[in-house]
């Protein structure tokens, strides 16, 4: 023997204690020996520009979700800016309704609900 034993796979050994070598070896030179055997390298050209476009994407998925988190809310309204009115509202899809009591001034939009715009009652 010159030192050499063909890889034999887990599971057509015979009995686990007779083995000469290390299974986790056989994977390793099964990946070896793929990754530069007769289909040629892995790393080629277009996988490094695919895992570079996904690390871009990532990234910039991270940055916007970062800044999304960061923004602050909008600033609350001076009270002596607030109108005291009293208008009533119903939803035309799910009959819900709403009762406003003071607005920024008196010609503030119809308030949503269910993606439509709320009928003053």
């Amino acid at each position: 023997m010159n030192g050499f034993e063909p890889m034999t796979p887990w599971l057509q050994t015979r009995c686990s204690a007779r083995l000469s070598y290390i299974p986790g070896r056989a994977i390793v030179y099964r990946f070896v020996s793929f990754r530069y055997g007769e289909f040629g390298s892995l790393m080629s050209w277009w996988t490094i520009v695919i895992a570079v476009a996904m690390g871009v994407g990532i990234m910039a998925f991270a940055i916007w979700a970062i800044r999304l988190l960061a923004t602050p809310p909008p600033p609350e309204p001076d009270p002596e800016d607030l109108v005291e009115v009293r208008q009533n509202y119903r939803c035309s899809v799910c009959g819900m309704r709403l009762t406003i009591t003071a607005a920024q001034n008196d010609a503030a939009p119809a308030p949503r609900h269910c993606r439509e715009e709320m009928v003053p009652v």
